[in-house]
């Protein structure tokens, strides 16, 4: 370990073999702040209590996710790192920012480095749908606060900020957060982390978050308590509707109720324009016309509901 609290790896799997405490992704799942399928509170429980337990495997969409990883921080050391003595820090590491309270191990996709100085970091996110679920490109982000009533609950907002005002899903927020802080806490002063998203060589997004000291100690409140309910003492958080693999939280905002809402009057007006045809065809012909299975236009609708980019593409619009 080096003397800036930072562990660097030779490879990916001496990285996983040296696993522990809490990263970023616990972090938003002990909170459940993220997807159900990611995994959620009992996920975090049974990883260190349940006997027996096995993390899933990797999925198709995170192999492609990490392979198009460094293609995007090259693209980022291009086009984001200037400056003659700034450079692009690459190798997997740990932040080692632990105490005996709250053991935080975040790993960063890429540190940004002055000389000999740590001044942000960044992370890299390649999702395969969501255009607006985040910010435009060069959003910054000074104060997540704004004007959301403390004590909401979080199907509304977090931590002060409207849920229709999220720059980007709460996970990925957490996620950044908590390396801010963790970074802090192991002697780094970082003022910044940068969020890319990139969709394509066509819409590659940059979101940089500025630290946030009040939003930086809830987080950290939070974690806290939760590390020390779940990990430290044991307590077994409750199964959820999704079974024990995650939480009822929705990721992005609106997006599956749009669909879902989409998806149910589609079906609607298909089922009325059946009857109405049927009446009026069976009235002029004497008899029954043959049945049309209106569930294949609902799966034709759900199709359509689901993959938006179809209209996005007609008026050549990529935010």
């Amino acid at each position: 370990m080096k003397p800036n609290n930072i562990t660097y790896y030779d490879s990916q799997d001496d990285w996983l073999a040296n696993k522990g405490g809490c990263g970023a992704t616990t972090a938003y799942r002990i909170l459940a702040a993220c997807p159900s399928s990611w995994g959620g509170p009992w996920t975090v429980w049974a990883q260190r209590h349940y006997p027996g337990w096995e993390n899933p495997r990797q999925t198709t969409a995170m192999g492609a996710g990490l392979t198009w990883e460094q293609y995007v921080l090259s693209w980022y050391d291009d086009h984001h790192v200037e400056g003659n003595n700034l450079h692009l820090d690459t190798q997997v590491c740990r932040i080692e920012a632990g105490d005996f309270a709250l053991p935080l191990r975040p790993s960063p996709d890429a540190l940004v480095w002055d000389d000999d100085t740590l001044v942000g970091g960044v992370e890299v996110k390649c999702p395969r749908y969501g255009w607006d679920d985040y910010a435009k490109d060069g959003t910054v982000i000074e104060t997540w606060a704004t004007t959301l009533e403390p004590g909401t609950p979080m199907s509304k907002g977090w931590l002060g900020r409207r849920r229709e005002e999220y720059p980007a899903p709460l996970h990925y927020v957490v996620q950044v957060y908590t390396t801010m802080i963790a970074l802090r806490r192991a002697g780094h002063d970082v003022q910044w982390y940068d969020l890319v998203v990139c969709f394509g060589p066509h819409d590659t997004r940059v979101i940089r978050f500025q630290y946030d000291e009040a939003v930086a100690q809830e987080l950290l409140r939070l974690l806290t308590e939760a590390w020390h309910d779940i990990v430290v003492e044991g307590n077994e958080p409750p199964p959820t509707r999704h079974g024990r693999h995650g939480t009822t939280c929705s990721t992005a905002p609106g997006r599956r109720a749009r669909f879902a809402s989409t998806l149910s009057s589609t079906r609607t007006s298909l089922r009325t324009w059946w009857t109405t045809s049927r009446d009026t065809r069976r009235t002029a012909s004497g008899r029954r016309p043959r049945r049309l299975c209106v569930w294949a236009f609902s799966i034709a609708a759900r199709s359509t509901a689901r993959r938006p980019w179809r209209s996005r593409r007609s008026t050549g619009s990529t935010a």
